[in-house]
């Protein structure tokens, strides 16, 4: 049974594919790079060793982006903060107009 939404016209499996797709669905397009640009939101996308998505994290300021850590409180770091074999390593980058 699974507990998190996923838009309906998106295979639910774990590709880079499927979430770039389903990010796709909320207005994101994959973009070039993690600099701040006013009136734009972006995420980054990160995967494993084997490239399957292990986490998101999203632009809130220059150089600032939050995540969510398991249940645990939302968290800030930079745009590479969170690099390391637990979320693995930025694989996409997207962004969408405010």
């Amino acid at each position: 049974m699974y507990t998190c939404y996923w838009p309906s016209a998106v295979p639910r499996i774990e590709t880079i594919e499927a979430f770039v797709s389903a990010f796709e669905s909320f207005g994101y397009a994959v973009c070039d790079n993690a600099d701040y640009e006013s009136g734009f939101e972006k995420i980054s996308i990160f995967v494993d060793h084997n490239g399957t998505p292990t986490h998101a994290a999203r632009q809130v300021g220059p150089d600032i982006w939050t995540s969510k850590i398991g249940n645990m409180e939302d968290i800030e770091h930079t745009v590479d903060g969170l690099d390391s074999p637990a979320y693995g390593h930025i694989a996409t980058l997207m962004k969408r107009p405010l």
